[in-house]
């Protein structure tokens, strides 16, 4: 695997994780398919979605790691009875929107998601939900966009303010603000898209000092969700 990787260091980052399971704060390790199948696609097959499974499982064992939580490339669920057969707790969500809804054309998605970006929105704040196959979906609020192509003309500062807004409802609300990125989507504008994701970072802290947030990977929160769930039905 050694080899492989240094060949092709672009698509193999066993030492991305193996930096990731060093930093001194543990944090989570989730998948996000093997090859990024779309799952929800009508020609992905439950086959294919067990072998991308089995190969997310086997290589995060090869790390001693058991997987807990997933996310589906490009938020399209499918097959989620294959994810708990596999030990999976959870996975996200797409974002409560009406236009979230995979029936509605993707111009028409694009276009209302750039109008909630150009109006500096408030991202939804969720909350966890058990769902009828025994996992806890945790729905998304926002994603922290690149800034490539014609993004890259929208002030980084607008992302900034969105992602404040949702913390500040989520404190208020006492509910999730469930902010996700891909590790790409930082690469272009690098210095300033590092900036703003490092204010949003601070403001997040200032707010757990003040004991008004608590920070927590998905399937941590997936647990507590359960065992909330559990004593409630008792």
């Amino acid at each position: 695997m050694e080899e492989t990787e240094t060949e092709d260091s672009i698509f193999l980052g066993r030492r991305v994780v193996e930096k990731i399971l060093a930093c001194q704060v543990p944090q989570e390790i989730g998948a996000h398919s093997f090859s990024h199948v779309i799952f929800g696609d009508a020609g992905c097959s439950r086959e294919t979605a067990q072998s991308e499974l089995d190969a997310c499982v086997t290589a995060a064992r090869a790390l001693g790691l058991s997987l807990r939580s997933f996310t589906f490339p490009r938020n399209r669920i499918g097959h989620q009875t294959l994810l708990a057969e596999r030990g999976f707790t959870c996975f996200r969500g797409r974002e409560p929107r009406w236009y979230e809804d995979e029936r509605i054309p993707t111009p028409i998605q694009r276009a209302a998601h750039l109008f909630d970006v150009l109006t500096v929105k408030q991202p939804p704040v969720v909350m966890p939900r058990r769902t009828p196959d025994g996992l806890v979906e945790v729905p998304g609020s926002m994603v922290f966009f690149p800034a490539h192509g014609f993004r890259r003309v929208i002030p980084i500062a607008w992302r900034v303010r969105r992602a404040l807004k949702g913390l500040d409802a989520a404190v208020r609300e006492r509910r999730v603000f469930h902010l996700w990125t891909h590790p790409t989507n930082l690469v272009d504008e690098m210095e300033a898209m590092l900036g703003g994701f490092r204010r949003i970072l601070e403001r997040v802290a200032q707010l757990r000092a003040r004991n008004e947030l608590v920070v927590m990977p998905m399937a941590a929160l997936a647990s507590l969700a359960f065992e909330s769930a559990m004593s409630g039905a008792q």
